[in-house]
């Protein structure tokens, strides 16, 4: 196995870290929001986290079928005190944007580099992203609703999910 050679493999090398801090960093909202006692809400957060878990486990098994060797990285302190229940959710659209911003630098460096299997690989990533950004604007502007209780926003939130399963 090689190390990453190319801008695309070294920017997945990096990716992988932002996954995996994003899956630590929903980990604590998780954490925060089945401490309020709101399962619908703590569920959003445990899915994220376990795919954002697994995107970074697809990244380094890409990295491993293109014979490139990738490196565990070192994952940043996450935030564990959030105020409310408007707070993480504003905060993991900011994740997610910042996110979107790295997955689309993948893409563009791929498709600039010609790196076709690069490209292909990311653009799961891309649609995901946007599906993202879309659920996590929705989901604050629900708990942002002047008068929102914690019984709605479990409701709305269990009404996304059962109908993101019939979907």
């Amino acid at each position: 196995m090689t190390k990453a050679n190319s801008e695309f493999h070294k920017l997945l090398q990096e990716q992988i870290e932002h996954e995996l801090a994003s899956s630590n960093q929903y980990l604590a909202m998780f954490i925060h929001y089945d401490n309020l006692d709101m399962p619908q809400m703590a569920g959003v957060f445990k899915t994220h986290a376990n795919e954002e878990y697994d995107h970074a486990m697809q990244m380094i098994q890409y990295l491993q079928d293109a014979n490139i060797k990738p490196d565990v990285p070192a994952v940043p302190a996450v935030r564990n005190d959030f105020d409310g229940i408007v707070e993480p959710v504003r905060e993991a659209l900011k994740q997610e944007q910042f996110v979107t911003a790295k997955i689309d630098k993948l893409a563009r460096v791929a498709r600039d580099s010609y790196d076709f299997p690069g490209e292909s690989f990311i653009k799961k990533f891309v649609d995901e992203q946007l599906e993202e950004e879309a659920y996590f604007n929705r989901l604050l502007t629900i708990v942002e609703s002047k008068g929102a209780t914690v019984f709605e926003v479990e409701n709305w939130v269990a009404r996304e999910i059962a109908g993101s399963a019939t979907n």
